[in-house]
């Protein structure tokens, strides 16, 4: 197998765990949230999860990235003058 493939394979699965996690924080709230709890939601094992991730926090630090890179996108655009606001001169 070439190295693409396998960096394709591990992202994917970095990305699933981060979608699990994203359903998981939904259902169970930032409080209950734990390595734990995710890897008995997706079934793989301790070592397996940190294979992906350093830790909690890098988890969460992602899912976070995820959510706020659009907003940040949004805002680098109005600073830069990109959006069309002249439907606020009407």
């Amino acid at each position: 197998m070439s190295r693409v493939r396998k960096q394709e394979e591990f992202d994917a699965k970095r990305r699933q765990i981060v979608r699990d996690s994203i359903e998981l924080l939904d259902k169970i709230g930032y409080e209950k949230f734990s390595v734990n709890k995710v890897i008995a939601s997706t079934g793989m094992t301790k070592g397996a999860f940190f294979h992906y991730f350093k830790s909690k926090k890098e988890l969460i630090e992602e899912i976070v990235n995820i959510f706020l890179l659009p907003m940040a996108e949004a805002l680098n655009e109005i600073v830069n003058d990109k959006l069309d606001f002249t439907f606020f001169s009407k």
